[in-house]
């Protein structure tokens, strides 16, 4: 009995660690494996990345290499690009996608002083 106290003590403070360990590193571990996700999606679909600014407002998109007419998927409130990957790959081969972040969403910033009439003319 002597023996089980001191053993049940390593454990309790081992579970202590682990839930604490888990708590603090659950959001960046699920926030890496989410982007890591996304990358390689993205890139399987024939999909890049890049950085553009329009009216003056930094913007990440994704956009494909085909040749015909544009496509511009926008995704909707609290969403980002990420969530078109899948559905643009039917098209990517054969239209110019273009998947824009928009302000406040994903990788695309948001500003306090930017008005919404400015935000809608980035869509418009």
């Amino acid at each position: 009995m002597a023996l089980s106290r001191p053993l049940l003590a390593v454990a309790a403070g081992a579970s202590l660690a682990f839930a604490a360990w888990a708590y603090a590193t659950y959001p960046t571990v699920g926030q890496l494996t989410y982007q890591l996700g996304s990358r390689a999606e993205s890139y399987l679909y024939g999909l890049h990345k890049e950085r553009v600014v329009v009216d003056g407002v930094p913007m990440a998109l994704y956009r494909s290499a085909g040749q015909g007419e544009a496509i511009l998927m926008l995704h909707g409130f609290s969403a980002d690009k990420d969530v078109w990957a899948r559905f643009a790959r039917h098209f990517s081969a054969t239209h110019q996608v273009v998947i824009p972040d928009v302000a406040g969403h994903g990788e695309t910033g948001f500003q306090t002083d930017w008005s919404y009439s400015r935000l809608r003319r980035l869509i418009a």
